[in-house]
């Protein structure tokens, strides 16, 4: 991602346009999620960009923070994959489905979910990178085609380190799908509320990181 200038959208030179974020669950009831991220159903607002976006281009957002900590406590706290549910207003609890001693690639876990607008469901995620002090990664759903693929990256800063969780979503269905394809014309304004939501909950996630990072260095 290049070009972030905005708090919903990064602008990625090399397509001309901007790239944005979108995961929900397959089984939904569409007219709450058009009720939620379709400016015009109820008193919702909406926002107007420049370029197209859409959901089978990939599109994806970033946060980043510093932490005034050693980069394996970080990596410890952002690869427990039961922590974000603490911090979250969407992700309730996650699961492991199967787990290595120590974790690796090819495990998965189960993550529940809730909003007032889409509801309840549940996700299915493979680990796809474990390196120690570096990275971690996972993917939701198919392998090919997989509905999200997420990922923490930490970059050592001497005495402190920058931790990133991005997210890419498609180019496989979700539950946001179907109200794409029957209004199409506000695809971008769906894809944009989708991805002030997640945003939130991803920089509330790094927040309650770094809390925990810096308070067990204190």
């Amino acid at each position: 991602m290049v070009g972030c200038t905005a708090r919903h959208r990064c602008h990625d030179p090399s397509t001309g346009r901007f790239r944005l974020i979108l995961r929900i669950p397959i089984t939904v009831n569409p007219s709450k999620v058009w009720q939620r991220f379709v400016p015009g159903f109820g008193a919702l607002g909406g926002a107007c960009f420049d370029y197209a976006m859409r959901y089978q281009d990939g599109p994806g957002t970033q946060v980043s923070i510093e932490i005034a900590a050693p980069a394996d406590v970080v990596w410890n706290l952002a690869s427990d994959i039961t922590l974000p549910a603490r911090f979250s207003q969407e992700l309730q609890a996650v699961s492991w489905i199967s787990r290595s001693e120590p974790v690796q690639p090819g495990d998965s876990f189960v993550g529940r979910n809730e909003n007032p607008y889409i509801g309840s469901w549940e996700t299915t995620s493979i680990i796809t990178e474990v390196a120690p002090g570096r990275s971690f990664a996972w993917r939701i759903g198919d392998a090919d085609e997989p509905s999200a693929r997420w990922r923490f990256d930490i970059e050592d800063r001497g005495g402190a380190v920058m931790l990133t969780q991005s997210v890419r979503v498609g180019p496989g269905p979700s539950g946001l799908s179907p109200a794409i394809e029957a209004m199409p014309d506000k695809e971008e304004r769906i894809v944009a509320r989708r991805l002030d939501d997640l945003r939130t909950n991803m920089e509330a996630n790094l927040a309650g990181i770094k809390e925990l990072a810096e308070a067990a260095e204190g």
